[in-house]
């Protein structure tokens, strides 16, 4: 089974590495030297916490060895911004993005040298990056609350006897969000959220071994 031999990395959230990034990586270990990785590396930083573009000519200049390959650089650039990008946004230990850089083909020297870069500025590119470029969803502040009804009768029909249920989400926005369903309704949600629950503990224990 292919997906068997499949790598995942915390650097990706528990996924395998993308194969753009598999080619760039190559070109970074045949091409770069430490000193052009450290400078792109620390350039990249830069741009992000300050939040402005990439000066492009300073990186020129600090690749000069590999100028003719003006593409190649440019997605070898994407290639080490989106590492630094996805450690600090999962929050990724110094020693495990090291190994997990060589596993990916880089040199021991050139995965440390962007490993330091990433740990001088780990707490600082985590802290953007969640606070600026994370998804924020308003999330539960408290229990849930519902209320049941029992529906014997109406003026248009002299029996109907069915249930029906109030949920209310206290949000952590100040809010309450209050909906009604019937009971067909109410069982499909349970059956639902039941289903999405079992898949994420399923995914929990993959990513865990």
């Amino acid at each position: 089974n292919f997906e068997t031999y499949k790598m995942r990395f915390a650097t990706f959230g528990g996924l395998d590495a993308p194969d753009w990034l598999l080619a760039n990586i190559a070109f970074i270990a045949r091409k770069m030297t430490l000193r052009q990785v450290k400078a792109i590396s620390e350039e990249i930083v830069t741009s992000i916490l300050n939040n402005k573009p990439l000066n492009e000519s300073y990186i020129r200049e600090r690749s000069s060895a590999v100028r003719e390959f003006p593409e190649a650089l440019k997605l070898s650039v994407s290639a080490i911004e989106h590492i630094l990008r996805m450690a600090s946004r999962f929050n990724v230990a110094s020693n495990v993005l090291f190994d997990e850089l060589q596993q990916l083909g880089l040199q021991r020297i050139l995965a440390r040298t962007l490993v330091k870069v990433y740990r001088t500025y780990a707490v600082e590119l985590t802290n953007y990056i969640n606070e600026h470029q994370g998804l924020h969803f308003p999330r539960l502040s408290g229990p849930l609350q519902y209320r049941i009804d029992f529906e014997l009768s109406n003026s248009n029909v002299a029996v109907v006897e069915k249930p029906t249920v109030t949920l209310g989400l206290p949000m952590d926005t100040g809010k309450s969000v209050r909906f009604e369903l019937d009971i067909q309704q109410f069982h499909s949600l349970h059956h639902e959220l039941k289903t999405a629950y079992n898949l994420c503990k399923q995914h929990e224990l993959k990513t865990a071994y």
